[in-house]
């Protein structure tokens, strides 16, 4: 993973930002926006990260790896439910928590960091083979993945169990209902699914594909997303130190809860919960790009 840091320097970083306007509330779409956009900026700032020991670690890389690819469920999130696609868009908020979770797991622990990086070798054998690739290929990449002196096992096992263990243990178990549970039916297609999309589409008639997709949640879901890519954002600007974006994380958040207030006055800030403090004082740099 030694190439999420081989880039040439750069000043700005290019991400789509782009919605369907019109259906959600102008704030929350921008929010959302604002929010993958300032992730992207920080990413690309650890990306041009100096050669230290404090941010040449396995959990560093995978938190900016999984920061990466938050990104991407970030716009899938803003594309899909600025569009009305409330229920197909619900997946995108699973994944932008599970990678929050991941990312604490393997920053806080150099041990776990390092059996998760060698799980490749593993998950890759078992994927490779039940794909039916031929072995001679599977062995390559197994050797590639191997860490002399790391076991290789599961990833889940690498990590300490399950995701649902793993957030139950940390949480309750409403958090995994309705955060990780809840947002995955409509991509399983479970029972309770198509229970809800029948209820949603009686009466509607021709329009009855709309309303199979439409629940009517999608501001308060680019919200939830937004706080999820600033728990993100925060883990990335402490694991390596970035602290001249850390005002702009700040504002985001408050525009977050702004947004909240003003459209869900009986919800408590989701802010709250992201036990967010200050960068530490002795930040390897400051200055972005550098």
């Amino acid at each position: 993973m030694d190439d999420f840091f081989r880039a040439e320097q750069h000043d700005n970083v290019n991400v789509d930002g782009g919605y369907v306007p019109g259906r959600c509330d102008q704030d929350a779409l921008d929010i959302l926006k604002d929010s993958l956009g300032l992730l992207a900026r920080v990413a690309g700032t650890a990306r041009n990260r100096p050669e230290t020991d404090t941010v040449d670690s396995v959990g560093a890389r995978c938190v900016l790896g999984l920061s990466i690819l938050a990104i991407g469920e970030a716009q899938a999130a803003l594309v899909l439910l600025s569009a009305g696609l409330d229920r197909p868009g619900r997946v995108h908020l699973r994944s932008l928590y599970e990678y929050g979770v991941r990312a604490d797991l393997v920053s806080g622990d150099p041990q776990t960091a390092q059996r998760f990086l060698a799980a490749a070798a593993h998950e890759a054998k078992r994927l490779g083979t039940d794909m039916g690739l031929a072995p001679d290929r599977v062995q390559q990449v197994i050797d590639a993945y191997t860490i002399p002196g790391v076991a290789a096992g599961r990833e889940a096992d690498a990590l300490g169990g399950t995701m649902k263990a793993i957030v139950r243990a940390q949480t309750d178990v409403a958090y995994y209902a309705m955060y990780f549970a809840w947002p995955s039916l409509m991509s399983h297609g479970s029972i309770l699914a198509l229970h809800e999309v029948s209820r949603a589409i009686a009466g509607s008639g021709a329009n009855f594909p709309a309303a199979a997709v439409t629940d009517g949640t999608g501001n308060a879901n680019l919200l939830q997303a937004a706080v999820a890519v600033h728990s993100l954002t925060f883990k990335l600007c402490k694991v390596f130190g970035i602290r001249h974006l850390a005002q702009e994380l700040a504002n985001l958040i408050q525009r977050a809860d702004a947004a909240r207030s003003r459209l869900f006055p009986n919800i408590p800030k989701r802010s709250e919960t992201l036990g967010i403090e200050d960068p530490p004082d002795d930040a390897p740099y400051d200055e972005e790009g550098s």
